[in-house]
Formats: structure tokens, C-alpha cells, sequence
């Protein structure tokens, strides 16, 4: 039970090493080269099973389960045999006259034992069990295990010349692969010697662990090296890029407009910028998900970037958008955009608000020209019918009073700017006083008297 065990503990510590391998799904693995190490990893295990079996029955002296155990033990040998190889050829990327070659040797030997498995019925080529049950080696199973160790000799040889000229972590992994090959040349030789005794078992075994430590372990802490860099290059590009639209977010569309602006003026251009969202958004999102809601606004970026160009537009937030372009024929253009909007084929779309600001009103900085375009297509904000609005004097007058009124009205108050008046509610019928109504008005110092239309709604 001895050769049994090994077998056993060597099957043990396979699956534990290898589970996270093992246990995948083929058909999700996203690694083509990982199936043919799943797949080899399979056939080891297949191995491992025959030769504890073999130990079993050898052990009991049950010589026919012995004896057809041991062709499962050759067959799964040899096609452990085929997977590695294709397994190394195609990590090492060895599609040259070596590689195939090496490959054609491996099916070469796995043919020679599946013809040297079917003779040894009629004629003990490659084994029998002698009148006392004793496992004999044949002449077939020697020349097996010697083309399997010159097989491992080359194939460890070349591996190293290839790994003398890699560098980094992929020579630490083609020294592994070599090393594989040359504990399996050893242990194949001490089997060779020791036909009763588990080596190429042993072997395995070990050859595993090598593999597992220096080449997947490494392989995984690349994939997440890889990933922390992916994860980092992401959050650079949310930095500059919306990831729903692919197009510049707001601090970098103020630099990209703040130079297209300057081109503009230098070559007599008058630049506008437009700020635009949707009306009912929020109540979209409610009716057909936060899902639906984004392909409609990535269905809005795309319409957007056909008339303006990608590089003149930005995704602020939600279902805002900004854009600078030149002021001639502008109305016409998202006019034009409109219709395209509302003939895009998407099931359900929204009316489009724009808001615009020529930027020749005064010199302010791009943040206050997109801001005061959001500030025109704001006072639209109750129409349901795609339209637009030019930001103008009034609307600049009627935003720096209502931003005066939200900075100044705690001392209003304090100061006692804001004032109650009593007008008197006279009867018709007889023309006496019946009641009063108290009015707030505003007397401030510097700007005069002020209504409860100027204030209460700011």
C-alpha cells in the first residue's frame, strides 16, 4: 500500500495546488493557453488515479484488475505526454520547425504505445504478470520511457536557450518550464530502473508544484498588476472622460474651450457656447430604468457629436451637455440637431433644451460662459417641445439681482432694508376701512426700492 499512498498524497497536493485551475469553467476561460494546461492537468490527475489504483489491486494480488489498470496507467501516461508538449510549444509561442517537431514525436510515441497496447494481448510487448502476479516491464514499455526522457532532455535544452535570451519574469518562467522537464527526465529514468516503485508519479508531482509556483502563481500576479493598472488608467481617464459617453468631462472640456475660443478670436470668429439637457429626464429614469435612461443619453452624446464634433462637446453631468462652436448659423445647426434628435429611432426620446451665450458680451472665463448658457436654458425649462434660448442683458441683470438678493439678504434683514407697509382694504359699499394687508419691500442703498417680485423668489 506503500506505492498507493504516494500516488495518493501526490493526487492530493495536484488538487490542492491546482484547484483554482481546475475548477474553472472551459468554456469561460478568457486565457487560450490556460486550456491546454487545464486539459494536461486533467490527464495528470486521470495518471494519478491509474497508478493508486494499480497499487490497490498489486497489493491484493488482483492480477486482472492489475492488468487492465495498467493499460488505462500507459494510456494516460502518454496522453499526459501529448499535453504537455503542446502545452510548453504553445507557452514558449514555438511554432518553428522545433516545436512541431517536438509535438509529431509526442503523437508519434503516443500511437507507438496505443499499437504496442493492442499487440501486448496476443504477445507481451509491453508487459505481463508472471504465475506468481509479478509485474514484468516488457521491451515496448523501455523503449516508451526512453523516448519520453530524450523527449524531456531536448525540450528542457532548448527552454533553457530560449530563456537565456528572455527577459524578467518571463525567463524566471521558461527556467520553470525547463526545469519541469528536467525532474521528469530524472524521475522517467528512476522509473525506468524501478518499474515497481511510484517515480514518474513522484515526478509529476513535483514538476507540478514548479510550474504552479514560478509560472501561474507569476502569470496571476501579472493579470493583477495588470488590472491595478487598467483600474489606475481608468480612474485617470474619469479624470478628463465621461465613461458613459467617451466624452470630455467638465474641467477638461474648460481647458479644450478655453483654446478653441482663442483660436476663434484669432481668426475673427465669434465663439458661443451652448449648454443642453433633456426635459423629463428624471421622470424617464423612473419609468424605465437608470439602464434605459443612460443608452437614451449615450443615443443624445452620439447626435451631439455629429453636428458639433467630439472634440467641442462635454458631458458635465446627468443629462447635461456642453458646447462650444462658432455663433454663425449656430441657431440653424441645432435646429438641425433637433430633428435629427427627434428622428433617431430610439423608442422614446425627450425635447432638448439649449441654452446660448455669445461670447461677446463681456470678458469672462469659459466656467461663466457655460454657466450663463445654462442659465438661458434654464428659463425654458417648462417647455416640452425640443427649443432654444439666447442668453441676453435682461437675463444678466435679472442673475446678478437674484445672486445680490441671496448675498445680501441676512443684512437686509439686520439693517432693516426690508420694510412692512400697511395698505388699507376700504369696502366698496360705504368706502370705510375693514382690514389691512402688510407688503415687504426692499429699500436697499444702493440699488433703491426693490419689489417682492425682485426678492421672494430668489
Amino acid at each position: 500500500m506503500l506505492y498507493s499512498s504516494a500516488g495518493l498524497l501526490a493526487l492530493i497536493i495536484h488538487i490542492i495546488i491546482n484547484f483554482d485551475i481546475l475548477e474553472r469553467n472551459p468554456k469561460k476561460e478568457r486565457i487560450p493557453i490556460q486550456h491546454t494546461y487545464r486539459a494536461f492537468l486533467c490527464s495528470l490527475m486521470f495518471f494519478f488515479v491509474t497508478d493508486i489504483l494499480w497499487g490497490i489491486f498489486d497489493a491484493r494480488h488482483l492480477v486482472t484488475l492489475a492488468y487492465y489498470d495498467t493499460y488505462l496507467y500507459f494510456f494516460s501516461m502518454t496522453a499526459s505526454v501529448i499535453l504537455w508538449t503542446r502545452y510548453a510549444v504553445r507557452y514558449l509561442k514555438e511554432q518553428t520547425v522545433f516545436g512541431k517537431t517536438i509535438v509529431t514525436v509526442s503523437w508519434g510515441l503516443f500511437a507507438f504505445v496505443m499499437i504496442m497496447l493492442a499487440l501486448n494481448f496476443v504477445r507481451p510487448v509491453m508487459f505481463y504478470y508472471d504465475a506468481s502476479g509479478r509485474y514484468i516491464p516488457g521491451i515496448a514499455r523501455d523503449i516508451t520511457l526512453i523516448v519520453q526522457i530524450a523527449m524531456f532532455a531536448v525540450i528542457a535544452v532548448h527552454v533553457f536557450i530560449v530563456a537565456s535570451n528572455a527577459h524578467g519574469t518571463m525567463k524566471t518562467r521558461c527556467r520553470a518550464i525547463g526545469l519541469f522537464s528536467i525532474a521528469m527526465a530524472l524521475f522517467v529514468g528512476l522509473q525506468f530502473c524501478f518499474p515497481l516503485l511510484p517515480m514518474y508519479a513522484i515526478g509529476c508531482m513535483l514538476g507540478c508544484c514548479l510550474l504552479h509556483t514560478f509560472v501561474q502563481e507569476n502569470e496571476k500576479e501579472e493579470y493583477r498588476e495588470s488590472l491595478e493598472y487598467e483600474l489606475q488608467q481608468n480612474i485617470e481617464k474619469g479624470n478628463y472622460y465621461d465613461l458613459l459617453t467617451g466624452l470630455p468631462g467638465m474641467t477638461y472640456f474648460f481647458g479644450i474651450a478655453e483654446e478653441k475660443r482663442r483660436d476663434f478670436i484669432v481668426q475673427g470668429i465669434t465663439p458661443a457656447f451652448v449648454f443642453i439637457d433633456l426635459s423629463g429626464m428624471k421622470l424617464y429614469n423612473l419609468k424605465h430604468g437608470f439602464a434605459e435612461g443612460d443608452k437614451l443619453l449615450q443615443n443624445l452624446s452620439k447626435v451631439i457629436v455629429m453636428e458639433f464634433g467630439e472634440d467641442s462637446c462635454s458631458r458635465f453631468a446627468q443629462d447635461h451637455f456642453a458646447v462650444i462652436a462658432k455663433e454663425f448659423g449656430l441657431k440653424e445647426r441645432l435646429e438641425r440637431m433637433f430633428k435629427v434628435w427627434e428622428t433617431s429611432g430610439f423608442e422614446e426620446t425627450l425635447p432638448i433644451r439649449a441654452g446660448i451665450y455669445v461670447d461677446n458680451m463681456d470678458k469672462v472665463d469659459v466656467p461663466t460662459a457655460c454657466d450663463r448658457a445654462k442659465t438661458a436654458c434654464d428659463t425654458i425649462r417648462d417647455r416640452y417641445v425640443s427649443s432654444l434660448y439666447y442668453f441676453d442683458r435682461e437675463l444678466l441683470i435679472a442673475a446678478e439681482k437674484k445672486h445680490y438678493v441671496i448675498t445680501h439678504i441676512d443684512q437686509a434683514l439686520k439693517e432693516k432694508w426690508v420694510k412692512i407697509y400697511y395698505q388699507p382694504i376700504i369696502r366698496v359699499s360705504n368706502g370705510s376701512v375693514c382690514s389691512e394687508e402688510a407688503l415687504a419691500r426692499w429699500d436697499d442703498p444702493e440699488r433703491g426700492f426693490m419689489t417682492p417680485g425682485d426678492f421672494i423668489p430668489a
